[in-house]
């Protein structure tokens, strides 16, 4: 805490400044420079109207360039930086003593990323042969849809998901019909 019952002399202390300068250095290079000229070139074509010949022309601009080896000057900063040492000096003003401990609670929300597990149902189509009893012996394939959930890893906010359930309803043989 302050306490202004105790004042000082004047201090002063020495601190230190970064300053910095750029400057460029200039060199020469060998560079290669593009002289571009802007020529009119006309292309003539032969037009038939009927029983006459026309020749028609048009003309249209085409850039011609070439590179040439030429002293170029270049320039590339170069940034010097020193510390400068500055006196500063004010007067003491009021000193500190110690002060009684302050103590509170503090609420601090934390955010952070928790994997969640998703999971859909699915169809997955089982196959098996299946031989009945009948006079004449035949092998059957038989297949049924069976949901199986799927689950997977996703770092996202959970939420509920309105999904259809498919279900497949199968005819099963039995001595009522006389087909058992």
């Amino acid at each position: 805490m302050k306490d202004c019952s105790k004042s000082g002399d004047t201090l002063c202390r020495t601190e230190y400044e970064s300053e910095c300068q750029t400057r460029q250095e200039e060199y020469e290079v060998d560079d290669d420079v593009v002289d571009c000229q802007e020529l009119q070139e006309e292309k003539c074509r032969d037009v038939v109207f009927g029983y006459t010949t026309q020749t028609k022309c048009q003309k249209f601009p085409r850039n011609e360039c070439s590179v040439k080896k030429q002293k170029v000057k270049k320039y590339s900063p170069i940034t010097d930086c020193k510390k400068v040492p500055i006196e500063l000096c004010a007067p003491a003003g009021c000193g500190f003593k110690q002060g009684a401990e302050q103590c509170y609670d503090k609420v601090q929300t934390i955010v952070q990323d928790q994997p969640s597990e998703e999971c859909s149902i699915e169809p997955q189509r089982v196959c098996k042969h299946v031989t009945k009893l009948v006079p004449r012996l035949m092998p059957k394939e038989e297949c049924v849809d069976v949901p199986k959930e799927i689950c997977s890893r996703a770092r996202r906010n959970p939420r509920k998901v309105q999904k259809p359930m498919i279900k497949q309803w199968c005819y099963v043989p039995s001595q009522e019909s006389g087909l058992a």
